[in-house]
């Protein structure tokens, strides 16, 4: 199948072209629809807001080369084109039963159009597949059933181009259409992971049959499946979690690190590297998913009684003291919770020593939960105690947040008073958000606008970034909400800003959890204009640390630390002896005949050996090897020491003070990894800095040696060299298919119209509680109280419409007479709930106005929890929604990253990108 290279270039989806066909002056002509210009049509028809007539243009000579760009294809267009309608021809049929050839058909076709260079059909590969319209699924069904019903050569095949499918890179690293992929796995899965399981434990005894029958080169030609036996387990437990307490799955690993060892005899020692990395990262997921059940299970231990020497007297495990003690770390939240805040519980802090004693046994799981509890204490502690003596202080006395002096202790923070949530509203790429005023410092009021700003801005108080906490006493109990200051205003003329009135000032922020209960209270607080005190915490800043907080969670969640061995090697026997660790070459130097040529990092040419090279194996305390290249380069000896050490090790540290030459050797070590990029099939090499003016500088020094497939990744470089190099002005110029751009037309328009509907809900919940009318508890009474709601209809007994007020409005305004007052006199009683509703439901207007006052009460109260509750759904969706939009950028991202030699990032930047 021959590849089909579409000849576009321009990006004429993403946001900006969406909302100019939405938002545009419709008195234009309409611009034309890029879908109807496609082959699978507008799915709109009629009611698309851009033209389907490809003829009224209007004369634009850029339509009309768009258009040609369009409908002309080339005959390897066309011939791709045709290629894969008619794979997708297989895919939407029914699969003949016990039908191998068929299976194999698809799959090799598949992998073809995988392996090809048009990414058009790559995406929409997986997208099709998971298609409910068409049969992607019975296919895979009917594969997995040949596999385990036949043993012949076609059934091996089937079943391998199958598996190479599902873990082609294509498939595995596009974020794009990682939704999809989902779905293919969760259904290769089936009820925990039995179907795939079996069928990989089939597949895997299959693979380590010898001889196999039609293999000339048994271990060359099983290199491929076995590899995509191994990537598909690891992947399956990655997204199927139930699977990974499968009873059969342990067997199965066995049997994969078993074929390990035979690729390994085989001398295919890459491949058997993989293999077993693979398996130890399965068998960390599996041995963490069984040891959660085992704690639930069992008691846990309590150190606290201890001997005073081998463990900290009073230390006592983390399980439920407060809502946020949990014995596993992801499922703690990263910012306090009320009840932690106010609980007299010691944090849980976990020794760095691993001679003390752990809940955890596991290595790399403990370093991991050490390393968390630490880090957020050290980040949260002090601080909650600062906000825990303000919540109980005002607790016992309302008018102690009136105080100008609050008690901060030793703790940095700036005080705001009569705070209060002046507007929420929602945007669909900043979410919920929310303008919170407050009065101005007391050296702030008397000044003019100008100064105003002026003092604003060299305080440089409420940065954006910034953590802040609002405190007030609504509903007789006593509030407290984390936000993140999201936008800061100086300019006096602008409303919502620091400085535009001498007695208030506003600042927008957004809340750090987004939870039911934190809506529910930001939209109560607003509603109720309930002034309370605004505690900025200047040195808090959620982004330097929420990123690493939330990455070791994800490193929990797996089970398993990057090169573990190294960082947390095994004790020695011998405490006073100095055990030198055996750290193997990287992956990508173990091919045979492999070494590290030094040619770009040798003196002039012609001077000395100009072939000198490292073998992968090399020892970095080899004295003539250290000699020879002491003698061919620029470097000293300790520099020539790390080098063979950071060439010849997976895992290398190089460590000494400042101006010992390590950013010097870092250069060089770079111009052997580049050289050597090809052959090694090394991808992009990352560069990790601890600051913006480290990192610029050493890209730079790369830049000037000659590579230009540089990428920056982050905003704050200050190197004129590096403009033209940032991931974002790359980024701008790489297209998107046509999957993504269909994916993001839609993305836009449901958060477009999500949005809108939060509008509505916002207002709906705000106004239930101010003022009972029909327009604010019609939904809600169709919803619940279908009976009573048709009782209020405009329309009289004879169907005529009734004019005036709404019936609804004029029942809820009737107020006691003196009539009533007579009748009603001696019989107050307790109302009775049900008895009401069962009444109302015979005939409403027959309650008295003491039952209609009830009713109104209870009416709008539960209104106005069904809307907080509408608004917590809704915002969830469009935060689905959000992430969807996000992958698509980054998977455009990661194509522009994929191209490049050279990735730099600061560690904050690498933080916030983890995983992503």
């Amino acid at each position: 199948m021959r590849p089909w290279a579409r000849s576009t270039r321009g990006n004429a989806s993403g946001r900006r072209e969406w909302r100019r066909g939405r938002e545009g002056n419709h008195s234009e002509a309409k611009k034309p629809c890029v879908f109807f210009q496609g082959e699978q049509g507008c799915r709109y028809g009629s009611a698309c807001r851009f033209s389907h007539d490809l003829s009224s243009t209007n004369g634009d000579k850029r339509l009309a080369k768009s258009r040609k760009s369009i409908t002309e294809e080339t005959p390897e267009q066309l011939q791709a084109k045709a290629d894969y309608n008619s794979w997708k021809r297989i895919v939407k049929s029914w699969p003949p039963p016990n039908d191998v050839q068929t299976a194999e058909h698809l799959w090799h076709g598949a992998l073809e159009i995988l392996n090809g260079n048009e990414r058009d059909w790559k995406h929409c590969l997986p997208k099709d597949l998971d298609d409910e319209e068409f049969y992607g699924r019975e296919h895979i069904k009917a594969t997995i059933s040949c596999a385990m019903k036949f043993r012949d050569t076609t059934s091996f095949n089937a079943t391998s181009y199958f598996l190479q499918t599902m873990t082609h890179a294509s498939i595995l690293d596009c974020l794009s259409v990682d939704t999809f992929v989902g779905g293919l796995y969760n259904f290769f899965s089936g009820v925990n992971g039995s179907r795939a399981i079996r069928m990989l434990q089939n597949f895997c005894n299959r693979v380590l049959e010898e001889p196999f029958e039609g293999l000339d080169e048994p271990h060359a030609e099983i290199e491929t499946p076995a590899i995509a036996l191994s990537t598909a387990l690891r992947e399956l437990l990655k997204r199927e979690q139930r699977a990974r307490l499968n009873d059969d799955l342990p067997a199965l690993v066995d049997s994969v690190e078993n074929l390990s060892k035979s690729l390994a005899e085989g001398g295919l020692r890459k491949a058997s590297a993989l293999l077993m990395h693979q398996m130890g990262e399965v068998r960390a997921v599996v041995d963490r998913a069984r040891g959660l059940i085992d704690q639930e299970d069992a008691d846990i231990p309590d150190f606290a009684d201890a001997p005073a020497p081998v463990y900290p007297h009073g230390l006592h495990m983390p399980k439920d003291r407060h809502d946020n003690d949990k014995i596993d770390i992801t499922a703690m939240k990263i910012f306090p919770t009320r009840g932690e805040i106010l609980s007299e519980a010691a944090d849980f802090l976990p020794s760095t020593d691993l001679e003390q004693p752990h809940f955890l046994t596991n290595k790399s799981q403990r370093h991991i939960d050490t390393q968390f509890r630490l880090l957020r204490h050290d980040t949260f502690g002090e601080l909650k105690d600062v906000i825990a003596g303000l919540l109980r202080a005002s607790e016992m006395d309302p008018a102690y947040l009136d105080n100008p002096r609050l008690n901060f202790g030793n703790f940095r923070a700036n005080r705001y008073s009569n705070a209060m949530f002046s507007y929420v509203f929602f945007g669909s790429r900043s979410g919920l958000e929310a303008n919170i005023s407050f009065s101005q410092p007391p050296n702030v009021r008397d000044k003019s606008p100008p100064e105003r700003r002026r003092w604003w801005e060299d305080s440089r108080r409420l940065s954006e970034g910034v953590l802040v906490s609002f405190i007030a006493i609504h509903e007789d109990q006593v509030q407290h909400l984390f936000l993140i200051i999201s936008d800061r205003r100086t300019d006096e003329g602008k409303d919502e800003s620091l400085a535009k009135d001498a007695r208030r000032a506003t600042i927008t922020a957004r809340l750090t959890n987004h939870d039911q209960v934190d809506i529910a209270t930001v939209v109560g607080l607003s509603r109720s204009k309930a002034r309370g005190v605004l505690v900025e915490f200047p040195g808090v800043l959620p982004a330097t640390f929420v990123p690493i907080l939330e990455n070791l969670q994800s490193l929990q969640r797996l089970g398993s630390l990057p090169f573990q061995n190294w960082i947390l090697p095994d004790k020695t026997e011998h405490v006073h002896e100095t055990a030198m660790a055996d750290i193997p070459p990287p992956r990508y130097a173990c091919n045979p005949g492999f070494a590290f040529s030094l040619k770009p990092i040798l003196k002039k040419v012609g001077v000395g050996d100009t072939n000198l090279s490292i073998e992968p194996n090399s020892i970095s305390d080899n004295e003539d090897l250290i000699n020879k290249v002491e003698a061919e380069t620029d470097l000293d000896r300790g520099q020539c020491r790390a080098l063979i050490a950071a060439l010849s090790r997976e895992f290398a540290l190089i460590q000494g003070p400042p101006g010992t030459g390590k950013s010097y050797l870092g250069i060089k070590l770079m111009k052997v990894l580049l050289n050597c990029q090809t052959e090694a099939d090394l991808g992009p090499i990352v560069v990790v800095c601890y600051t913006n003016h480290a990192l610029d500088q050493f890209l730079e020094h790369v830049l000037h040696d000659g590579t230009k497939k540089i990428i920056r990744i982050g905003g704050q470089s200050h190197s004129n060299l590096l403009e033209g190099h940032n991931l974002r002005t790359v980024s701008q110029m790489e297209s998107k298919s046509r999957s993504e751009r269909y994916l993001l037309a839609k993305s836009y328009e449901d958060l477009d119209d999500k949005t809108e509907d939060i509008k509505r809900v916002l207002g709906r919940a705000h106004g239930t509680l101010r003022q009972m009318k029909w327009d604010n508890i019609q939904r809600y009474l169709s919803r619940y109280y279908p009976r009573i709601c048709k009782q209020f209809r405009p329309i009289d007994k004879d169907g005529f419409q009734t004019v005036g007020r709404h019936p609804f409005d004029i029942w809820a305004s009737y107020e006691t007479t003196a009539a009533d007052a007579r009748e009603n006199y001696g019989t107050e009683t307790e109302i009775d709930h049900d008895t009401i509703l069962r009444k109302a439901d015979l005939d409403v207007h027959s309650l008295s106005p003491r039952e209609r006052q009830y009713l109104k009460n209870f009416w709008s109260t539960e209104n106005h929890k069904q809307a907080v509750d509408d608004l917590f759904e809704d915002i969830k969706h469009t935060s689905s929604t959000q992430r969807e939009v996000s992958k698509i950028h980054d998977e455009v991202d990661r194509r522009v990253l994929q191209e490049a030699d050279v990735i730099g990032i600061t560690t904050t930047g690498l933080a916030k990108r983890y995983g992503r």
